[in-house]
């Protein structure tokens, strides 16, 4: 009898402690799902996670003492167990877009002005020399891993062989409970190289449509907000501010999915390789946000968000999805000095590579070796 009891309370114990949540996230101002959530639990340095889904719901398959919800566009939040509720509501950390408000069919104006933009892109944007302080945090979760990196130092613009990118990491520090507690400058690689503003181009104009959301206010009647989607795909979407006297971009944001990123990140040769091993992106999607500021008469990031949700899947494993959800953002502070300084140049960041060659491999070696303190992830 006394062993029955034991029992009993030890299934009692497990259920209390590892049974299964669920719930519902959405906007405290909007009252709108938010997506793409990071949710974990975590216990003695032990991670389980997971993300809410296109309606803001989530599942967890246990829950411990407590539960955090981070988003880089919304306040960090912990919530104990004993608190713990159905419906949560996170609080916007951003000045919110507002309300859309577009009509009519695109008018001809708007391709005039972007046309210009492109134009004067090169010269205008990251064209000359320049050195800024930065600082840079990112943070990754998978199913059981958490993981987190801040750097702070100085950030070289320079022009030498086209735009070119290098850094002088001073401060770092690792946040892991993983294996791995390298520095990781993943997101810093896409924030740079990914910038749809700099790589916007006439064909990006040809494929998406353009409208002035007329709900916009700004203290100069010359600035306005254009809104844009794809002409084929209602999933690539997002906003540019623009100067229209000066045709110049301000801010920008976008959203991709799979089918866009598999196209303008990866090769159709690349995706068939893969696609032979049983591997590839199941779903992968992506929100650019970047805010220029002037500087000397020229455009620099003053402001970059990047956030990635990788679903991968892989038939040799005996679980074949694996997600990865990692979030990034870029201050670019005061101009900086660079003189007497060593920097190390910054690599394009590789997903699908036909050969990884030494000289990649001596490049990513060189930024990842830098000195960076090592702590808990929280």
């Amino acid at each position: 009898m006394k062993k029955y009891l034991i029992l009993l309370l030890f299934i009692a114990f497990f259920k209390s402690n590892y049974a299964q949540v669920s719930g519902l996230i959405l906007d405290k101002e909007t009252k709108r799902p938010i997506e793409r959530v990071n949710v974990y639990t975590k216990c003695n340095n032990k991670i389980q996670a997971t993300t809410s889904d296109t309606n803001g719901k989530f599942v967890l398959e246990s829950l411990r003492d407590s539960l955090t919800f981070t988003h880089i566009d919304y306040m960090k939040k912990v919530i104990s167990k004993s608190d713990m509720i159905d419906t949560v509501f996170l609080t916007p950390n951003y000045q919110t877009v507002g309300e859309v408000v577009v009509s009519g069919k695109q008018p001809e104006w708007i391709q005039i002005k972007l046309n210009k933009f492109i134009s004067q892109c090169k010269r205008k944007y990251m064209s000359a020399n320049k050195t800024f302080k930065y600082r840079y945090n990112t943070s990754t979760l998978q199913d059981s891993i958490g993981y987190a990196f801040k750097s702070a130092g100085l950030l070289n613009f320079s022009t030498k062989s086209g735009r070119r990118y290098n850094l002088h990491a001073e401060d770092n520090t690792v946040y892991y409970n993983g294996k791995s507690d390298s520095v990781d400058f993943a997101g810093l690689k896409r924030l740079l190289y990914e910038n749809f503003i700099i790589r916007f181009n006439k064909t990006f104009v040809k494929e998406h449509h353009f409208y002035k959301n007329v709900a916009y206010h700004s203290d100069s009647p010359n600035i306005l907000q254009l809104t844009f989607s794809s002409r084929k795909n209602n999933k690539d979407y997002g906003y540019l501010v623009i100067d229209t006297a000066k045709c110049e971009v301000l801010e920008g944001e976008r959203h991709a999915d799979t089918e866009t990123n598999n196209k303008e990140l990866t090769s159709a040769f690349l995706r068939i390789m893969a696609s032979s091993f049983g591997a590839g992106y199941k779903e992968w999607t992506t929100d650019y946000h970047i805010k220029f500021k002037q500087v000397d008469g020229v455009y620099y990031p003053e402001l970059c968000k990047y956030k990635v949700y990788i679903l991968l899947y892989d038939k040799r494993n005996k679980n074949p999805y694996d997600f990865t959800s990692a979030e990034s953002v870029l201050n670019v502070d005061d101009k900086e000095d660079s003189n007497g300084k060593n920097f190390v140049f910054i690599p394009p960041i590789r997903y699908i590579v036909f050969m990884y060659t030494k000289k990649m491999w001596k490049e990513d070696k060189a930024l990842n070796y830098v000195h960076a303190k090592r702590d808990c992830f929280k």
